[in-house]
């Protein structure tokens, strides 16, 4: 069955501030650009029968990065419409729309902006798209906007209406559909790539989160002992680092850290880690071997020495000032006993890189 790939730009370079963009014609950022060679990587092996874009330059751009064939630019592929509000900042826009404003957030599917589209009626261009350009003797790559896929799966009834906005669509990412006649079927919507961010970005989430220096080098010792643990037990060690070096990226934003650095990463498409950085912490049930490995590497760090677990343990027993947190501290012990005994660790040794 033939399949349509819709590739939702790369990271493009905004300004500065929350406005609200749709046409203003923006190229990719740096961090566009080395999304556009992951996707790349991806589509090596997926030869397409034709390439289309939207004629924005981001769209052009990414196009151009992450296939190595032509893509032809066709106007029907542009984001969503925002009319009068392009341009402005979101606070400008509920000062002097207001009822439309609130209108628009309570159905985004059905309410268009003065002088704009609403995200069905992008969803129908899209459709349109589908049905007049996509080869039924290959697949197919339409590189386009963020809203407009939005817009068509809310069309094809794979996103609730009321759930729209909630619909994650990454920069970077492939919503991958199969079309047989008339029939669409939505097989993944908004998959990255590669399992974790390239350099840039990850350098742009610690930015985003202001990550302090002596957190991100406690970081980078957790990601040395934790590749340390990895050793010949079949772990993708790339990607048990990268969650070792983001596992503490909201760190100073209070004791639900890991669940806000997981909320982040799944925004940016990173769900696989986000489940990683989320259990490391507090291990739940059925936890993965790479949040496992990470709970005891973290376990074995203090700040950015590698110490022994009982050391480790030891030292934060001393901080045990009530029933409770002594009751909690012992629990947490256990745990780590019951890790340590899965994996052949040793709580007395040091296990440094």
């Amino acid at each position: 069955m033939p399949m349509i790939y819709l590739v939702r730009h790369g990271y493009p370079a905004w300004p500065q501030g929350k406005y609200c963009f749709s046409r203003t014609d923006a190229p990719l950022n740096e961090v566009g650009k080395e999304q556009a060679q992951a996707l790349r990587n991806w589509f090596l092996d997926k030869p397409a029968a034709s390439v289309w874009t939207s004629c924005a330059k981001r769209c052009r751009q990414t196009a151009a990065l992450a296939l190595s064939q032509p893509a032809w630019p066709l106007p029907l592929l542009e984001e969503v419409c925002v009319g009068q509000w392009e341009g402005l900042s979101f606070d400008e826009i509920r000062a002097r729309y207001p009822e439309i404003y609130q209108a628009r957030g309570e159905d985004p599917a059905g309410v268009a902006p003065p002088g704009g589209e609403t995200f069905l009626e992008a969803g129908e261009r899209l459709r349109r798209v589908m049905d007049e350009r996509c080869d039924a003797q290959g697949d197919t790559v339409l590189v386009c906007h963020g809203g407009l896929i939005r817009g068509l799966l809310c069309l094809l009834g794979a996103v609730p209406r009321e759930k729209l906005l909630d619909c994650c669509i990454p920069y970077g990412s492939i919503t991958i559909l199969q079309k047989e006649q008339q029939e669409i079927k939505v097989l993944a919507i908004g998959r990255k790539p590669c399992r974790y961010p390239g350099t840039l970005e990850e350098k742009q989430l610690v930015a985003q989160c202001r990550t302090p220096e002596k957190v991100l080098r406690h970081s980078q010792a957790v990601a040395a002992c934790a590749a340390r643990l990895a050793e010949g037990r079949g772990v993708d060690l790339t990607f048990l680092m990268c969650c070792a070096r983001l596992h503490d990226l909201c760190r100073e934003q209070g004791r639900q850290h890991p669940q806000q650095a997981a909320r982040l990463l799944r925004s940016r498409g990173w769900s696989e880690m986000a489940e990683v950085v989320e259990q490391h912490h507090d291990l739940g049930a059925s936890p993965s071997v790479e949040a496992e490995l990470l709970c005891l590497a973290d376990r074995m760090t203090e700040g950015e020495q590698i110490v022994s677990l009982k050391a480790r343990f030891q030292a934060s027993r001393q901080k045990c000032d009530s029933k409770e947190a002594l009751e909690a501290w012992q629990r947490r012990w256990q745990e780590t006993l019951e890790l340590a005994e899965k994996y052949g660790l040793d709580p007395d040794a040091v296990y440094a890189p």
